[in-house]
């Protein structure tokens, strides 16, 4: 039997074994040997971001990018250009 707190993010309850037959299923389903499952999006986008991008690396960001999203970023450590949410395209070469 599961509790509530056991389908909530993984860093609540650790990894149970139901966690790793969901990451098995849905790796079957995409036709790929492995997949992570996320619980949050929050979690997903704050504490990802930095493990795909960093030092060096460029981000071009909406201004109405959720908080996760924006976090995440700041925390990669790359340099963030924001640009205005339905705003002109600029190239982000040209903006200061």
């Amino acid at each position: 039997m599961y509790r509530i707190d056991d389908i909530s993010s993984f860093l609540v309850p650790g990894t149970l074994a139901i966690h790793d037959e969901l990451e098995a299923l849905v790796a079957r389903f995409v036709g790929k040997p492995a997949a992570m499952v996320f619980g949050m999006g929050f979690a997903t986008n704050s504490a990802n971001i930095p493990t795909l991008v960093g030092k060096g690396d460029l981000i071009i960001s909406d201004e109405l990018n959720h908080t996760s999203l924006v976090l995440g970023a700041r925390l990669s450590g790359a340099k963030i250009k924001v640009f205005k949410h339905n705003g002109k395209a600029r190239s982000a070469s040209t903006r200061g």
